[in-house]
């Protein structure tokens, strides 16, 4: 496992385009189709490994790429004024759902049809941007979930990387021991962060398949599997304080917060999805510490062995007000056409 440069974080698509207004701007006989994305993009990599080669291949579009801070309230506000891009990029399909009703948003269905995508998209990951019948949004990132840990602390403290519940709790209270975070998170500028733990715990306690079983229908919530899952989050982060220190610590960390503690050798580990990949680059680079990542622990049998949470992370979506839905569909056909394509792109994301 390498600490420099890992990418397991599987983006089908990733970009940013300019803030330019909902419709696509004609100039001449060029069309510019406009996307906003992430402020914290390698905006050179993405003009070399997607934007320079669309519009060297698509001579009649233009792509522009501005990345924009706090995308998600900064496209809420700009679709309510009217003022959004052509392509739309949301933190999950369910983030687009509550524009639908106010018709912002395009029908893909069609083109999906005429190009195949159902086909060149995993079934589930298609299917969740499916709503009231019509296909509002593709996936732009695959994430999963994964266990970050201080390479450079466990060494010193000859901490063997947990791989069970006791594994795990024993490097917890030898941290604490020597007066070390256990672990560190926080939910400050995202409150999803909440649900990525309660997911970790429901599938390494419950196990993946009950998960699956409870989701469609099969089995209850509040099943003795599910209930023992929450509960053993709670000793975690609440009775044991493992997190930061305290409950009240993990309320008040942010993007920022945790990374500097992990970094610096305050915290041990983190339970993250694999965009931590960027911020452990970005933190350890800096701290001169090294980290690497490792499967999270298996918490109980029913758990199995290590199981991967594949996700989507963020969607692509179109504004129904764009005048150039053949152009913005262009692109997205363009970028689901070759995998290649897709990893090179990708490649700068670690």
């Amino acid at each position: 496992m390498k600490t420099r440069r890992l990418s397991v974080l599987v983006a089908l698509l990733i970009l940013a385009f300019g803030m330019l207004g909902s419709a696509a701007v004609a100039q001449g006989d060029v069309v510019i189709i406009n996307w906003w994305t992430e402020d914290y993009i390698d905006l050179d990599q993405i003009n070399e490994t997607l934007v320079n080669p669309f519009n060297a291949e698509n001579p009649g579009i233009q792509l522009v790429v501005t990345p924009q801070t706090s995308l998600n309230d900064t496209l809420r506000t700009a679709l309510a004024s009217g003022e959004a891009p052509d392509i739309l990029q949301t933190p999950g399909a369910s983030f687009i759902a509550e524009f639908l009703k106010s018709g912002l948003i395009y029908d893909l269905a069609g083109a999906a049809a005429e190009f195949g995508w159902e086909e060149k998209l995993l079934p589930w990951a298609y299917q969740s941007g499916i709503l009231e019948g019509g296909l509002y949004s593709i996936p732009l990132t695959y994430e999963s979930m994964i266990l970050l840990y201080n390479k450079t602390l466990f060494e010193a403290n000859g901490w063997t990387v947990p791989t069970n519940l006791a594994e795990f709790e024993a490097v917890a209270e030898a941290a604490l021991a020597a007066g070390i975070n256990p672990l560190t998170y926080g939910n400050v500028g995202w409150q999803p962060t909440n649900e990525h733990l309660v997911g970790i715990y429901l599938n390494n306690v419950a196990g993946p398949e009950n998960v699956y079983k409870a989701l469609i229908g099969e089995k209850s919530w509040t099943d003795p599997e599910f209930a023992e899952a929450i509960s053993l989050l709670k000793t975690h982060i609440a009775d044991n304080g493992w997190f930061g220190g305290s409950l009240e610590t993990y309320f008040s960390l942010g993007w920022d917060d945790f990374w500097a503690e992990l970094s610096n050798g305050q915290a041990a580990m983190m339970m993250i999805g694999t965009w931590g990949f960027r911020g452990a680059n970005e933190f350890f680079d800096e701290s001169g510490q090294e980290w690497d990542w490792a499967p999270l622990p298996v918490f109980s049998e029913n758990a199995g062995a290590y199981n991967y949470e594949l996700a989507t992370g963020s969607t692509l979506s179109v504004n129904a007000e764009t005048a150039n839905p053949e152009a913005v569909v262009t692109v997205l056909n363009w970028l689901m056409s070759n995998p290649d394509r897709v990893l090179n792109i990708a490649s700068g994301y670690g």
